[in-house]
């Protein structure tokens, strides 16, 4: 997700960012994850719930247990029909978002409950061309 990384402090933009990179001078949450999944092979939909929805099948319920989230998984806030923010784990406990306004693109560590996981960018490829693996 070195592609997440080298966005780190741009400034947060509502609606900013997509596949071919910052928009207005930035991204939102989804259009970070949208950029770093492309930059990784994979296209992703635009909308943190429309990512959420087409990754269902390769995604676990992962609570609020940060040690087993895995560098490259998408970590979605909120429940299913109302997720409200995508990031993406880094290992050690922490992710890189696009948060909110007022706040540069950053690093911090997994603090909310309510997140369901999502596998790297390479399970959820192989989950399109071969099916669910559990």
């Amino acid at each position: 997700m070195e592609s997440a990384r080298a966005q780190l402090g741009l400034p947060y933009i509502w609606g900013g960012g997509g596949y071919n990179g910052p928009t207005g001078g930035g991204f939102d949450c989804s259009g970070l994850t949208a950029y770093a999944f492309h930059q990784a092979g994979l296209d992703l939909p635009r909308t943190a719930e429309t990512q959420y929805a087409a990754t269902a099948n390769a995604m676990l319920p992962g609570g609020f247990n940060p040690a087993s989230y895995q560098p490259g998984d998408l970590l979605f806030y909120g429940t299913p029909g109302n997720i409200h923010h995508v990031a993406i784990a880094i290992g050690d406990g922490q992710l890189i978002q696009a948060s909110t306004f007022g706040e540069p693109l950053n690093i911090q560590t997994h603090l909310q409950r309510g997140l369901l996981r999502g596998h790297p960018p390479t399970e959820i490829a192989k989950e399109a061309d071969h099916g669910p693996s559990r």
